[in-house]
């Protein structure tokens, strides 16, 4: 039969017994216990995201929160304030607690975007927008991309030092 990854929620599960199917599921017990940021790489609709929700389901993580946004739904203008909040609302990074923070479309962060989560996976703090106050990262950051990233790394396209720290776990579907 067909091995599954049971979704948190009772949601989709990622099913398959082909020996492709099987290096994902051994690749996401590991990322697991890892606690280490993931980058999930696939075309559209090969189950990125469940795949950040069963990493997220098996870690010791599990109990808190998983976080989901897509970066390339947000308003341009907005994004940073989600991530990070403003002074009198707390954002994405602060919701996601002790749990996960999972950011699709990665490769549609602008610019500065891709500065800001650099820095906050670097310094494991951020800070509200319009606020010199550090605060602690507690999440664990999952991001995905349907998009080459390396590719665009390498076209200048893409911060190569965020790439490098997300990619410290990485899982192809």
């Amino acid at each position: 039969g067909a091995a599954a990854e049971e979704p948190a929620g009772g949601g989709p599960a990622l099913v398959g017994a082909t020996p492709a199917m099987q290096a994902v599921f051994t690749r996401i017990a590991l990322l697991a216990t890892a606690d280490v940021p993931v980058l999930v790489t696939g075309d559209p609709g090969t189950g990125k995201e469940l795949a950040a929700r069963a990493i997220h389901a098996r870690s010791a993580r599990q109990a808190e929160p998983f976080v989901a946004t897509s970066l390339a739904a947000l308003a341009a203008g907005a994004v940073e304030a989600e991530l990070c909040g403003e002074a009198d609302r707390p954002g994405l990074l602060e919701l996601a607690g002790r749990g996960t923070l999972f950011l699709d479309e990665l490769d549609a962060a602008p610019p500065a975007v891709q500065a800001r989560l650099a820095r906050v996976l670097e310094t494991g703090s951020f800070s509200r927008a319009g606020s010199a106050e550090s605060r602690p990262l507690g999440a664990r950051i999952m991001a995905a991309s349907a998009a080459d990233l390396g590719r665009l790394v390498a076209a200048g396209a893409f911060r190569a030092d965020l790439f490098d720290r997300l990619r410290a776990g990485s899982l192809a579907m």
